[in-house]
């Protein structure tokens, strides 16, 4: 069991490393006070939290064996992409005092970046694939 833990946690701490890559980069472009190993920690801490919860309420879904829909899962990853807007703009403005002003914050920037960024990639390897 604790084998499984071990590796469970190993597994989120290198998905929340790939997400702090790109990440980083996009948050800098939005607050440029801060240097580049502040963003990659503040984002690398967000995106670990949301992981971290997120598997531990589908662990707690699988264990009590609750029948959950499986059209709730894209739900469940939307709330979750939330969270990590949140949670950027959140510790920007707590932790060191960068205040967003406006709609949208810092945090729901980069998240939109970012999916656009990955929108742009899908529809790149897309167009790859078919010639």
């Amino acid at each position: 069991m604790a084998g499984a833990l071990l590796q469970t946690v190993i597994m989120l701490v290198l998905y929340a490393l790939v997400l702090t890559f790109l990440g980083m980069f996009a948050l800098k472009y939005f607050v440029r006070q801060l240097p580049l190993l502040s963003h990659a920690m503040i984002f690398f801490w967000a995106v670990f939290r949301v992981l971290l919860g997120a598997t531990a309420l589908w662990a707690i879904v699988f264990f009590l064996k609750i029948d959950v829909p499986s059209q709730l899962s894209g739900l469940f990853g939307f709330a979750c992409v939330c969270a990590v807007g949140w949670l950027l703009s959140h510790d920007l403005e707590h932790r060191y005092g960068v205040r967003s002003g406006k709609f949208p914050g810092p945090g729901a920037r980069v998240i939109l970046s970012l999916i656009a960024l990955a929108c742009v990639y899908i529809g790149i390897t897309y167009v790859v694939t078919l010639l």
